[in-house]
């Protein structure tokens, strides 16, 4: 049997009937590498992504290249959700060596742990090629090989490291900034919350940018560009609320269509800020939305939030639970030529408010927020137009990650804070009712408290702990999580919650990790 067949995470047990031999990361799978001299061949990922599935289906499943990996290799899969450190100094590796870097990510360690070299997706002839290749190499001169990865790892402890985020300027955020449809970078967009965050927060440090007005100008109306294009167009979902990961243009129209927790939340608690310094109704309804999202669609049944939503439906199409084909629509909302005079309203509503805000993907049609509606009229038209499609769409089904991390769930109750903190002036503001803000003060405290009872035993914290499974806390999980606990305590006057955060931070300061690898950085 498959040692990843018992694992707690979907992503490795959906790996356990691979023709590959997968084992799991450890020492004595290390030991067992150095006694027999064969390489490792490591790879890392996780349940929602969509390449992750590809590459599972297009290569692992592929006897003829799980016969190469056997020969050749030790096979290791980790997910990347449970093993953060281990994925980060492999992905940082990979990064630092080939310029680019993301999942599945596939890295090749000698038999001494020292990583030789990393990869993402491969179509499966260039994977069987490099395999073949690999294999031919390393019988003929697995000592060069060995030498080479010692040389090309010290080469990377010896150079300067990238600057932290924490520690940006406002000249340095708006050098890589894309002035003309906000966020960052030339292709994929990310909703980078982290910048955003410090942006938010260089601004709310005036005295940072004293007589530099033009500069925080600058930097303002930056923020405000990336928040309305992420909320406007294809990276948020319009029916159901919530963000996608990421999208595959810098327009942010065409998105990947997972949906992370850790995302949500940092974006929740965002958009809240960002409502209340820019004094945005809309940014304050996003985040108030966003966060209502993650209650809604990724809470258990132990008040705890799960890891994600894939992006792909109960059939394996990428997209499939959010997108419509025309056929589809006509038959939900009408056709211009319909009898029914109603029908023929909401098609002709529907064309006008959705359709400048789309964009055709091969899987479908991916619709946009749609135009204000500018008339009582209107806005009725477009709550019948929303209703039938969250109706049509709630037949669907989209798979989740089930795992609960401590860490993530932190930022959500980060989250939750920042709307206590703000929930008098969101009530004044009509963003939410009285009565709603009693029930997420309820729901937080609930939330807070199964947070502690369930990761927290007093001297130890755990990353996941379920199904009789305990994965040791990454340093993320200690700060996240700390984070969350001082910020609710904070809120609601319960000091216990922030001392709590300040006993589970004194033991993640004296966190000695080991991923026993010979690269550290």
């Amino acid at each position: 049997m498959s040692p990843l067949q018992k694992s707690p995470s979907q992503y490795l047990r959906m790996h356990s009937n691979d023709p590959v031999e997968w084992s799991l990361w450890s020492r004595d799978l290390l030991e067992l590498a150095q006694q027999s001299g064969r390489p490792i061949f490591l790879s890392s990922g996780y349940f929602s992504c969509h390449w992750c599935h590809v590459m599972q289906q297009e290569s692992f499943k592929n006897s003829e290249i799980a016969q190469v990996i056997n020969r050749t290799f030790l096979a290791v899969k980790i997910d990347r959700e449970l093993s953060p450190l281990l994925d980060k100094e492999l992905m940082d590796f990979t990064e630092r060596t080939t310029g680019t870097a993301g999942w599945p990510l596939q890295v090749v360690i000698t038999p001494d742990g020292t990583p030789l070299l990393g990869f993402i997706y491969l179509p499966p002839e260039r994977f069987l090629s490099f395999l073949l290749n690999f294999e031919s190499k390393w019988r003929s001169d697995s000592s060069a090989l060995t030498k080479l990865a010692h040389s090309v790892v010290a080469d990377l402890m010896n150079s300067s490291l990238p600057k932290k985020l924490h520690s940006e300027n406002a000249t340095e955020i708006l050098t890589d900034a894309d002035m003309l449809d906000g966020g960052f970078g030339e292709e994929r967009k990310y909703p980078e919350h982290s910048r955003m965050q410090r942006s938010l927060d260089i601004l709310q440090s005036v005295p940072s940018l004293t007589n530099r007005e033009e500069l925080k100008g600058e930097l303002r109306e930056f923020l405000e560009l990336t928040l309305d294009s992420m909320a406007e167009r294809g990276l948020h979902d319009t029916l159901d609320g919530g963000f996608f990961r990421y999208t595959i243009d810098p327009n942010w129209e065409t998105p990947h269509f997972e949906k992370m927790l850790y995302d949500n939340a940092q974006l929740a608690t965002l958009y809240l800020r960002a409502g209340a310094y820019f004094k945005s109704e809309k940014y304050s309804r996003v985040g108030v939305e966003t966060l209502e999202f993650i209650l809604r669609s990724m809470r258990n049944e132990d008040t705890l939030f799960i890891s994600s939503i894939s992006a792909l439906n109960s059939e394996g199409e990428e997209g499939g639970y959010y997108l419509w084909d025309m056929e589809e629509l006509n038959s939900l909302l009408g056709r211009d030529d319909a009898a029914s005079t109603l029908p023929q309203n909401l098609w002709q509503q529907f064309k006008l408010l959705w359709m400048p805000n789309s964009v055709l993907t091969e899987g479908g049609l991916h619709l946009f927020m749609p135009l204000k509606a500018t008339t009582v009229t209107d806005r009725v038209t477009q709550l019948n137009i929303f209703n039938k499609l969250r109706q049509a769409r709630s037949k669907r089904s989209a798979p989740v990650d089930e795992k609960v991390l401590a860490g993530w769930n932190g930022l959500a109750l980060t989250a939750y804070a920042e709307l206590i903190v703000q929930s008098k002036n969101l009530v004044e503001r009509g963003v939410i009712s009285q009565e709603q803000a009693v029930l997420y003060r309820e729901s937080g405290e609930i939330f807070a408290n199964t947070l502690v009872d369930r990761f927290w035993n007093g001297v130890e914290l755990y990353r996941l702990y379920q199904e009789g499974y305990k994965v040791e806390a990454a340093e993320e999980d200690y700060s996240q999580l700390s984070r969350g606990l001082e910020q609710w305590g904070l809120a609601t006057g319960k000091s216990h919650f922030i001392d709590t955060a300040k006993s589970i931070r004194r033991v993640g300061a004296n966190l000695q990790q080991d991923s026993m690898l010979r690269y550290k950085i």
